[in-house]
């Protein structure tokens, strides 16, 4: 069987090629003394894989660039998230969950890691086990809307309809966006309790 491809794609596949033969060489140079460096490394490739993930629109690139630094650094606990996320965007969801299983390990107390992978459990139907990544997040991270925001998603989902509202007013008062939509399908089973008036 034949492949063929364009020239952009053979410059395309030469340059990630490169890129990774040049991180591997590098790394192999350095010696046990000099593993700051090769700390260094790492944190400047995750810095490269999150603009091209960000700033160029490119997933595929910015995940070389994070594999590159879990080479370089493999207690990356930055470097795996970031893979993690990555996959997660991509819809690449048990991938997403291995990169996060591993982020955990070098950085254990990452709320973000804990509600990612509490989104993935929650869609994957495991709301046990999503409520416990979601309530861990949201007791290191008080203060982060966004957790607030997905536990109404996951009390929604269980017909929870009241902590439902109270999660979204806890998000609000976050400053967190709450999904429209989960707005209206809780509005439709309960509706949005009137705040209460100060007493007189």
């Amino acid at each position: 069987m034949m492949f063929i491809f364009t020239r952009t794609e053979l410059l395309s596949v030469s340059r990630q090629i490169l890129v990774f033969i040049g991180f591997i060489v590098y790394a192999t140079l350095l010696t046990a003394n000099d593993s700051p460096s090769l700390q260094a490394l790492s944190t400047s490739a995750v810095q490269n894989g999150w603009k091209a993930f960000e700033e160029d629109k490119n997933p595929d690139e910015a995940l070389i660039h994070f594999n590159h630094a879990i080479l370089l650094d493999e207690r990356s606990g930055k470097a795996y998230f970031a893979a993690g996320y990555v996959n997660q965007a991509k819809g690449e969801f048990d991938t997403a969950f291995d990169f996060y299983s591993q982020s955990l390990k070098y950085q254990p107390d990452y709320p973000s890691t804990h509600m990612n992978m509490g989104l993935i459990m929650l869609r994957k139907g495991k709301m046990d086990e999503s409520l416990r990544l979601f309530e861990r997040a949201r007791s290191l991270a008080p203060g982060n809307g966004k957790i607030y925001a997905n536990l109404a998603m996951w009390y929604y989902m269980n017909k929870r309809y009241a902590e439902a509202w109270s999660a979204v007013k806890d998000a609000r008062s976050r400053q967190a966006r709450v999904n429209p939509r989960l707005l209206e399908a809780l509005e439709q089973q309960l509706p949005e309790p009137e705040p209460a008036l100060p007493d007189r």
